[in-house]
């Protein structure tokens, strides 16, 4: 058998690689935990009403302040419209800020979410997290 042979067979220069693929995949496992868990609640400018959306769009919460049932049902609908579009754009952006660290390179994650959120300005992704005390 020769030296060839050998080096084939030995395990170790393999160690570092598998290392590292179970450290890529704890970090994966970690942001799809915090997203799984991820909340945005906005108000109306006059704070009568505010939801709360999860990761995905769904609407969890809608508080009514007793004012907002004085709009009437198309300014209510408006407005809820509004406050939920921009919680689901708030929630998307802080997923996008929580995987573009792990994206490939070239990726932009953060120039994806914006060109589908309504109008809502994309912050840059670590000084989103930072302002909202999430530990990257």
């Amino acid at each position: 058998m020769s030296d060839n042979d050998q080096s084939s067979d030995d395990p170790k220069p393999f160690g570092s690689v598998d290392q590292e693929l179970a450290d890529q995949l704890a970090v994966y496992r970690d942001v799809r935990e915090k997203i799984q868990h991820l909340t945005a609640s906005v108000a109306s400018q006059d704070r009568t009403v505010t939801v709360t959306v999860g990761s995905g769009g769904a609407v969890q919460d809608i508080k009514l302040q007793q004012q907002a049932l004085r709009l009437g049902p198309e300014q209510l609908a408006r407005t809820l419209i509004t406050v939920i579009r921009k919680a689901t754009a708030e929630v998307n952006q802080e997923m996008a800020a929580l995987v573009q660290p792990i994206a490939p390179p070239g990726v932009d994650v953060m120039g994806m979410v914006d060109a589908h959120l309504p109008n809502v300005e994309v912050e840059d992704p670590e000084l989103y997290l930072r302002k909202r005390g999430i530990r990257w």
